[in-house]
């Protein structure tokens, strides 16, 4: 006997809904593992922002501070963004850091590597568009090769 598309209709469901089961439970049978890895994944993050330039040798490779989103032009960082992305490292000079901490307290802070004052942490939330591209902008001037610069001033 022919199977009829009736037939063939309630097969498919079947195997549907047996494929449906399956993948539930195993969905169900991993769910403790993926919590663990979160949770994991989230302390070796806090641990590797604490290296604080420094880096984690293991037998799977090096881990270094480099969780943070890096902006670049010819390969020189001139703004990284943390993770969270409420705010924005911007590698301006001490003279542009100072200004715009003085002009925007709250919004602007300076941003220390080691002891060196390395540029501003901008809150992204207070921060308006004309100071992130001003601030961003100047960051990216002192880093970009001259050659550059000068196709941008043209």
């Amino acid at each position: 006997m022919e199977p009829t598309v009736a037939m063939m209709i309630g097969k498919v469901i079947e195997l549907r809904d047996k494929v449906d089961a399956k993948t539930r439970a195993y969905k169900d049978s991993i769910k403790q593992d993926e919590t663990d890895i979160d949770l994991l994944e989230n302390l070796l993050l806090a641990e590797i922002n604490k290296l604080d330039g420094q880096s984690i040798k293991t037998a799977c490779g090096t881990a270094f501070r480099a969780t943070l989103t890096s902006f670049r032009v010819a390969g020189k960082i001139f703004a990284t963004m943390p993770p969270d992305e409420r705010r924005v490292h911007v590698f301006v000079g001490e003279e542009d850091v100072r200004a715009s901490c003085a002009e925007y307290p709250g919004i602007v802070e300076e941003l220390w590597w080691g002891k060196r004052l390395s540029g501003c942490r901008v809150e992204l939330a207070r921060a308006t568009a004309p100071l992130l591209r001003e601030l961003l902008t100047e960051a990216w001037r002192r880093r970009a090769p001259e050659a550059v610069r000068e196709r941008l001033d043209g």
